[in-house]
């Protein structure tokens, strides 16, 4: 089993003071989930800068760059893998190619090469060799224009089950929350209410492993209690589409479910304690 440099971890209240954060104003923070296919990823924008989080299978990795670009951002500051299955890997290289200046971030998870597939060794190797790669795990919080984002999950990474193991991120923006979910599914969700997760009701879910079965939990949607639900699908590959139950909870759940598969690139603007809907320019 490769190990990872305890150097890399940093200590939550050390984790990534932003410069000039004070002269950031609370106004617009847009939430792009972009349509790629089968993956995930996901833009949070504040005017020309952007944190990326996941990057899609890398067969869309050029159409991912174009969106991003065509979306304003001109400067990626940080790029988050939540874990390194390649729909959410996928455009590493792609990426890391045009935004060299971003601080990449993962869970760094302790792979055995022996235990993964080719892609995946792939990339872990190239993430151990990033010199901007740190490590952010359960209870790091990332300051970024007036934005913080908080890892929920994991706190220790353990076994090789990339899922179970992949980054839940909180987002806090004024009065509204939001939610990420990564891969993880109802075990780490109830994980979360063991240990007394309580956000109130959230403004956005990006809910969990594309919606298909065992995401989702019913009693983690009612704790959450989601303004708007969406789910990065497949449009393509009917195995991978979201499963019939876990629709049915997250409509129940939330005031509103948006789907990649169905609705295209999602985008959503959080303002005070809300998530609204926006036409993606």
């Amino acid at each position: 089993m490769r190990q990872r440099p305890a150097a890399l971890l940093f200590l939550a209240v050390m984790f990534f003071a932003q410069p000039g954060l004070a002269q950031t104003s609370a106004a617009e923070l847009r939430v792009v989930v972009m349509n790629v296919g089968e993956g995930q990823a996901i833009l949070l924008r504040r005017g020309a800068s952007g944190i990326l989080i996941d990057s899609g299978v890398a067969p869309f990795a050029d159409q991912l760059l174009r969106r991003i670009e065509a979306h304003g951002v001109t400067s990626l500051e940080y790029f988050i893998l939540t874990h390194l299955h390649p729909d959410h890997a996928g455009g590493y290289f792609r990426v890391r190619e045009r935004f060299p200046e971003a601080v990449l971030i993962g869970n760094g998870h302790p792979l055995a090469a022996d235990r993964q597939s080719f892609i995946v060794n792939l990339y872990d190797d190239a993430l151990r060799a990033d010199p901007r790669r740190r490590v952010m795990r359960a209870g790091d919080q990332l300051a970024w224009r007036g934005v913080t984002l908080k890892a929920l999950w994991p706190d220790l990474v353990a076994g090789q089950n990339l899922n179970r193991n992949s980054l839940v991120l909180s987002l806090i923006h004024g009065l509204s929350r939001a939610l990420f979910i990564g891969d993880a599914g109802e075990i780490v969700e109830r994980r979360l209410m063991e240990r007394g997760f309580d956000p109130g009701p959230i403004s956005l879910l990006v809910s969990g492993h594309h919606g298909m079965a065992r995401s989702a939990d019913a009693n983690f949607l009612a704790h959450v209690q989601p303004r708007v639900a969406v789910i990065s699908a497949s449009w393509k590959m009917p195995r991978y589409h979201p499963g019939d139950a876990v629709v049915a909870r997250l409509i129940a759940a939330s005031g509103r479910l948006l789907r990649t598969d169905e609705d295209g690139e999602i985008c959503l603007e959080l303002a005070a304690d809300n998530a609204v809907p926006k036409d993606c320019d």
